[in-house]
C-alpha cells in the first residue's frame, strides 16, 4: 500500500481511503459570486458588446452595450446598480 493510503487509513480511517476533488481548495483570481451575479445576467442577456472594466483599484464596472448595469467594488464587497 502506497504511503499517503496507509496515512490517510491512520488518520482517518475508512473515510480517509474515499476519492477526493482534485479541484483547488481557492481560487486566487475568481470573482466573489455575489459580485458575479451582474455579470451573469449580462451573459444571459447575449448582448453583442459585454464586459468588464475596471476603472479603479478593485472597482469594475460591468456593461451590456450601452448600458450599465452595476459598479462591483472587490474590496467592500458591495455592488451598485
Amino acid at each position: 500500500m502506497d504511503y499517503k493510503w496507509t496515512e490517510r487509513l491512520q488518520e482517518e480511517g475508512r473515510r480517509g481511503l474515499c476519492d477526493r476533488s482534485r479541484a483547488p481548495h481557492h481560487g486566487p483570481h475568481r470573482i466573489n459570486p455575489e459580485l458575479a451575479e451582474p455579470l451573469c445576467l449580462a451573459n444571459a442577456m447575449g448582448g453583442q458588446h459585454r464586459g468588464l472594466e475596471e476603472t479603479d483599484d478593485g472597482v469594475w464596472n460591468s456593461h451590456f452595450n450601452t448600458v450599465q448595469p452595476a459598479t462591483l467594488d472587490e474590496k467592500d464587497h458591495i455592488i451598485r446598480g
